[in-house]
Order: C-alpha cells, then structure tokens, then sequence
C-alpha cells in the first residue's frame, strides 16, 4: 500500500511538474510575443513620417510621449522632452494666440469620441513657430485606460506659399484700386481742362459773330470775322474729339501725336482765339 502510494504521488508530482512546465514555456512564449509586437509597434510609432504625441483625455491635456518625428519637428531631444515636456500640459507647444483653439479642439475629442481637424501654429523652444495640420481622437493606452492621439505634420512651407500668392493678390488689386485712381483722377483733371480751353473758342465765336452781325456792310470786317469764327471752330471741333476719346485715357495709351505746323500761321491764329476775352479783360 504504502509502494502504490507512493508511486500514484510521484506520477501525481510528475504531472504537476510537466504542467507547470508547460504552462511556463506557453507564458514564455507570450511573452516573448509580445515583447516582439511592443518593440513592432514602437518601431512603427518612430517609423511613422508624421508627429505623434499622446496625451491625458483630461484638461490641462498633460504630454504623455511624442514619437522621434515629433521630437524632430519640436527639435527637442529625448533626454529633453523626458526632463522638460513629459508631465506639462501641451497647450504650452502651441503660439498664445491659437491656444483657445487648441482647448476646443481637445474638448471636442475627449468629449465626444470623434477626429478633429486641427491646422494652427506651434512653438519650438528657443521660440520660433511653424505651422502644423493634424488630427486628434480619442483612444486607449495598453492598459485600456483613455487617451488622445494627435498626429501633426509641418506645413509651414504650403502656408508661406498661401501668404505669398494672398500678397501677390492683395497687391495686384491696390496696383489695380491705384490705376483706377489714378485714370479717374486724369479724367477729372482733362474735364476740368478742357472746360476751361472749351470757353475759349466759345467766347471767340460768340464775339466774332456779334462783331460781324454789328458789321454787315464792312465786307472786310466780315471776311474777317468768318475767318476767326472758322479757326475757332475748328479749335473747338479738335477739343470735342479729344474729348470723345477718353478711352485712349482711360486704357493708359494716351499718345501724342507729331505733325508739321507753320508757327507764322499758328500765333495769329492763337491770338485770334484770345482777341475777344484779351479785349473784355482789357489785356
């Protein structure tokens, strides 16, 4: 009796034996899988070309991790990041000015369990800012406890491509807004003008033609009237069909325009134009 028991105790021991050391080499093995799988995840999470950073589901949203892109776009080291911005919260990575953004954005992901957008500035330590676009949601660690996720790449380059081509607009409609200025202002000026050089052959005309109606019977008088009415009037037809043409200045493509003229011919006639208002101002 005393045989058998011990023999069903030793196959009994042996069984416990062999299965503990089953059970260990099955927990081995786990483990070593997932060893295997978290240094495959961090790989991945380092690997990606995008920052990403972990953070508390809960304001003041502290900074759990950030993946070496990250690090890289914030140009801090690891050694840094693990003295300095583990543990603080990451509103402080971003300009002041975009910050109540940020909150918003963060409460809506905590709160409601969906991807936000983000596109805003952030802030390198010795204080430079760039642009980031992204997103954040809401997920758990490997503990299941709650977390968010922003991933977050730089975008400073299409921004200052955005601002450029936003100038260059800017700038050609004030060279527009100033063009247009500047037309209206010489149409304003060539009215103002040519009212004034439009009285001119005007009172000549009128006078000469008073002078000739109060002269009927001096033929030469007459001739000569008809002659300073007729120069006068071909100075006012010319100012008319100056002025009928501010299209040409409105386009900018004003021009002159050379042609041969007899000066002996031209001051008498200038002064025939002038005769009656000189007499009137008894010049």
């Amino acid at each position: 009796i005393i045989v058998e028991t011990l023999t069903l105790l030793g196959v009994f021991l042996f069984g416990i034996i062999t299965l503990a050391i089953v059970v260990l080499y099955f927990i081995k093995n786990a483990a070593l899988k997932v060893n295997r799988q978290t240094v495959y995840i961090d790989h991945l999470y380092n690997a990606v070309p995008e920052g990403i950073a972990l953070l508390t589901p809960d304001a003041p949203y502290g900074l759990l991790r950030l993946n070496q892109e990250g690090l890289h776009l914030l140009n801090e080291s690891v050694i840094a990041a693990e003295n300095v911005l583990y543990g603080e919260s990451v509103l402080n990575l971003f300009d002041e000015k975009d910050q109540p953004l940020i909150i918003e954005i963060l409460d809506n992901a905590s709160r409601m369990g969906k991807k936000q957008r983000m596109e805003c500035r952030m802030v390198r330590p010795e204080g430079t800012n760039f642009w980031v676009a992204g997103i954040v949601e809401k997920s758990v660690d490997e503990e299941g406890n709650s977390i968010l996720i922003a991933t977050f790449n730089d975008i400073s380059e299409m921004k200052l491509a955005e601002e450029a081509a936003e100038l260059e607009q800017r700038q050609a409609l004030q060279s527009a807004l100033d063009s247009a200025r500047s037309a209206n202002k010489a149409k304003s000026q060539f009215l103002a003008n040519m009212s004034h050089d439009i009285r001119t052959p005007m009172n000549a005309i009128i006078g000469m033609a008073d002078i000739v109606s109060r002269n009927l019977d001096d033929r030469a008088c007459v001739e000569d009237g008809m002659r300073k009415i007729s120069i006068s009037s071909k100075h006012l037809l010319g100012l008319i069909n100056d002025i009928l043409d501010m299209s040409k200045i409105a386009s900018g493509k004003m021009s002159l325009q050379e042609e041969d003229f007899n000066l002996k011919e031209l001051v008498p006639d200038m002064a025939a134009l002038a005769h009656t208002q000189t007499d009137e101002a008894t010049i």
